[in-house]
């Protein structure tokens, strides 16, 4: 009797034990949490913004990102064609995208917002371009 009693005991607790588990592994490693991570340098860009000159320019951004991820591109009346960025998606880990500016022929400042998403977590950057002077 004293032995089924046991044999009980150990299978709840072994039932027990392998339902928490995945539970207690899943919420410890954190891993598959959707991150965008830069440093405090990229992020004071971030809080101000990117500004370009009327000439051909272009800026190197690094971040983290736990997850794959897009850049998008959102733009003023001027539209985004005076801008570019590469690569616009990529896989989870330490990443640079480069993003370019065309010459500004114009006398107008143009602006676009780089966006990057890692799932439902987003950072957005505004780029602005001054016009050429006359």
């Amino acid at each position: 009797m004293k032995k089924l009693l046991k044999i009980k005991h150990l299978t709840r607790l072994f039932l027990l034990l392998a339902f928490m588990l995945p539970l207690i592994t899943g919420c410890s490693k954190g891993e598959n949490t959707p991150r965008i991570q830069v440093s405090e340098e990229v992020q004071k860009l971030f809080d101000s913004g990117l500004f370009f000159s009327p000439e051909q320019s272009s800026y190197k951004i690094q971040f983290l990102s736990t997850q794959n991820w897009t850049v998008s591109l959102s733009g003023s009346s001027a539209g985004t064609d005076w801008i570019t960025v590469t690569p616009m998606y990529g896989k989870e880990g330490i990443r640079v995208i480069e993003i370019n500016a065309a010459k500004n022929t114009t006398p107008n400042e143009r602006s676009a917002i780089v966006i990057i998403t890692c799932v439902n977590v987003t950072k957005s950057l505004r780029v602005r371009q001054e016009g050429l002077l006359e």
